[in-house]
């Protein structure tokens, strides 16, 4: 199976947030046992903390993992696979749609087009 492009940013995006202080805490019982003294925390998104100090830092490296992850993605596996995959990954052959499938690859400057393409092209692969 194609490796999904979490599998590009799992080991560099815990890095970033250890170099940052960041954390995750879903209540004060958590944020309190991680916290540390005397620093102003910023809470990002899905429940991520982080020292309002290092947010920009943080996101720089956040959005350079995530560019680097989309090409080394494109350059392993090349746009049919990756096509292939989510639309699997989105059970396109339950729903017949391939807008999610088309909003997740936006990023990866895939086109709808291309998706449609390909998933024409292949609509038995995805039904059983």
């Amino acid at each position: 199976m194609t490796p999904k492009q979490t599998d590009y940013t799992n080991a560099a995006t815990t890095q970033a947030l250890k170099d940052n202080g960041a954390f995750f805490a879903f209540g004060n019982k958590q944020f309190d046992e991680q916290k540390a003294p005397d620093t102003k925390y910023t809470q990002m998104h899905h429940g991520m903390i982080c020292p309002t100090a290092n947010v920009t830092a943080l996101n720089t490296a956040l959005t350079d993992i995530h560019t680097s992850a989309i090409a080394q993605d494109l350059a392993e596996n090349g746009t049919t696979a990756i096509i292939h995959r989510e639309l699997a990954n989105y059970e396109v052959g339950y729903t017949g749609d391939i807008t999610d499938t088309v909003q997740a690859l936006a990023a990866y400057g895939i086109t709808r087009d291309q998706v449609a393409a390909y998933y024409q092209a292949n609509q038995d692969k995805f039904h059983d």
